[in-house]
């Protein structure tokens, strides 16, 4: 393997923007393989705040698939990450990461029941990281936990990391891991290969089951894909490029993780 760094050193972390929502991914998708959670239910059977809303229409899946039909897009509403009356741009304030504009003090919870349906769930793909926000509260309330711990458990403290990884927090104290992972680049590397045949060499037995990875290989639905302003699919969070192995990849990130195994 060929490394070089550059101005960084080896330990040094990198941020791993929208490669983060993986983790989110791949801890609702562990728990959904050992039967805690049914990804055809309504969100709000574990998220009961968000019981009589637009919610009460959108399953699990849908919103691991990024396809709801919700409004309050990321990208198909160019301005999202400009105009303050946007859904998109609401979330984003609602949790810290834009500045409050005239006194703005709606919750994130209120922001979501205010979501509308534009077109039914899984006919267009629209990347969301308020999809990964929402997975991410249903992984904490099934397991009782930040999932950042429950990630640490399950994975990290696994595979044979050299570092602690470390992940930027919201001001309600939850954890962005739509987008704010950071760890070196060859813990980076080994949480990687956990999808790939080489993750008992390294790992502490089997890390992320066959059978989960055969699913982010093969649950498409391609129809979806040419109708959404991110034409790339994805299923559970994870990139997939057609014809190609499992690719995980994100916002402001590049392609990583791929997996040796065929589609």
């Amino acid at each position: 393997m060929y490394e070089r760094y550059k101005a960084m050193r080896p330990f040094d972390k990198h941020i791993w923007f929208s490669c983060s929502k993986i983790i989110v991914g791949t801890s609702l998708a562990l728990l959904e393989h050992e039967g805690k959670v049914d990804a055809s239910k309504p969100v709000p059977e574990y998220i009961s705040e968000l019981k009589d809303s637009v919610w009460d229409s959108v399953t699990v899946e849908q919103t691991l698939d990024m396809a709801t039909g919700l409004d309050s897009t990321e990208h198909e509403e160019p301005d999202a990450r400009t105009n303050p009356a946007r859904g998109w741009y609401k979330w984003a304030e609602s949790i810290g990461l834009f500045a409050p504009v005239d006194g703005f003090a709606e919750t994130p919870i209120e922001v979501l029941r205010a979501m509308k349906r534009t077109k039914p769930g899984h006919t267009v793909f629209e990347y969301n990281s308020m999809n990964t926000y929402v997975c991410q509260m249903i992984v904490e309330r099934l397991t009782q936990m930040p999932i950042a711990e429950h990630y640490g458990n399950r994975i990290w403290r696994r595979i044979g990391t050299e570092h602690d990884g470390y992940v930027g927090l919201n001001k309600q104290g939850r954890a962005n891991c739509f987008g704010f992972m950071n760890s070196s680049l060859r813990d980076f590397a080994r949480f990687g290969m956990t999808f790939t045949p080489s993750q008992t060499k390294f790992g502490k037995g089997t890390i992320i089951p066959d059978d989960v990875v055969r699913r982010f290989q093969t649950g498409l639905r391609p129809e979806m894909y040419s109708k959404g302003a991110m034409g790339a699919p994805i299923q559970e969070t994870f990139w997939r490029l057609p014809g190609s192995p499992t690719v995980t990849s994100g916002m402001l990130s590049r392609r990583t993780g791929t997996s040796s195994r065929p589609a």
